[in-house]
């Protein structure tokens, strides 16, 4: 599932495993995540027992009904009573249909001492159900609705950062008929970034948006 963050973060704590690198199969990590939580889902939905495992040699698998297991090559391989049935990509549970939840992103930056600060914006409008996103509980206890998840690509292939407010109490503030999230971060090395910005709402409808950024060779020295 990831070293930290619940499989948000890189796999074994090896950043080039981030969710963006593509494997020797030539797929994204996240895709492979995303197939191993949507399978996971759908036991979860139909209410059937199951465990996790790493798909090490010699594991001992004897005695499940079923071993469903997630390919390197985006594939899903389920196993069910000696019966082997290879799938294009997970088995999506049934979900409440609707309306996923708008969301636009804005930046500005400012040239900072030692480089650019970024201020990113994610502004998101409930449509079908109520947006929820936590990141657990804060410093001071209290488990807020984050509405948004932030990551962070660049400069380098490798490079992955899941940005966090501070003390995980995020900067939500009532905007319209939406909200407007907050993040701020600074970027110290110049080059080419992706920010991605990601919302969900309490029965799975989920909606993304990316952006690029350039950090300059000729930013502020410290």
């Amino acid at each position: 599932m990831g070293h930290s963050y619940i499989g948000k973060g890189p796999f074994w704590g090896v950043a080039e495993l981030n969710l963006e690198c593509i494997n020797r199969e030539g797929v994204k990590y996240r895709v492979v995540m995303s197939n191993f939580f949507i399978e996971i889902e759908r036991c979860v939905k139909l209410g059937v027992g199951f465990d996790l495992f790493g798909d090490f040699p010699g594991l001992n698998l004897q005695g499940y009904r079923e071993v469903v297991r997630i390919r390197e090559d985006g594939k899903v391989e389920v196993n069910t009573e000696g019966k082997r049935t290879v799938l294009a990509g997970a088995r999506i549970p049934p979900r409440a249909g609707g309306t996923p939840p708008e969301l636009r992103l804005h930046i500005s930056d400012r040239p900072v001492a030692g480089g650019q600060q970024i201020s990113a914006v994610a502004h998101v409008v409930q449509k079908s159900a109520p947006i929820y996103y936590t990141l657990g509980a804060a410093h001071d206890g209290i488990v807020y609705n984050s509405m948004v998840a932030w990551e962070l690509y660049g400069p380098e292939v490798e490079d992955q950062r899941f940005l966090e407010p501070e003390n995980l109490v995020p900067d939500v503030r009532r905007a319209g008929s939406g909200y407007d999230v907050q993040m701020t971060f600074k970027l110290s090395q110049p080059g080419h970034y992706r920010l991605r910005a990601a919302t969900v709402d309490r029965v799975g409808h989920s909606t993304v948006a990316w952006k690029s950024l350039v950090v300059s060779k000729d930013m502020p020295s410290g």
